[in-house]
């Protein structure tokens, strides 16, 4: 997976996942999309992001409460992805979206 949130800052903090954790996008978050791509727009912060097709896959499994286990999921079958690199891409894009507060950790399964 190319990076899946673009105009980020890599410096910023990450949280420790679980793939028990359960995430759901944020309600603030406007999205449009493009072809293959999605734009957020965090109306709170006046920020813009850019999703590759997998961030935008992976947004729309987490506008409902969704497993990141259960995500990982999804992403390798339908991707083809191998369980480390998806394992270690997800947990980034997850922290990413984390620090920008678009996405909320409601619990764990």
């Amino acid at each position: 997976m190319d990076k899946l949130l673009n105009n980020f800052e890599e410096t910023m903090a990450t949280q420790y996942l679980l793939d028990s954790m359960i995430i759901v996008a944020s309600q603030h978050p406007r999205t449009s999309e493009i072809e293959e791509r999605m734009v957020i727009l965090d109306l709170k912060i006046q920020e813009l992001y850019g999703l590759n097709p997998v961030g935008k896959f992976i947004w729309q499994l987490i506008q409902e409460p969704y497993p990141i286990e259960e995500i990982k999921k999804q992403i390798m079958a339908k991707y083809g992805i191998e369980a480390a690199q998806c394992d270690e891409d997800l947990k980034i894009f997850i922290n990413e979206l984390l620090a920008v507060n678009s996405i909320e950790i409601i619990g764990n399964n």
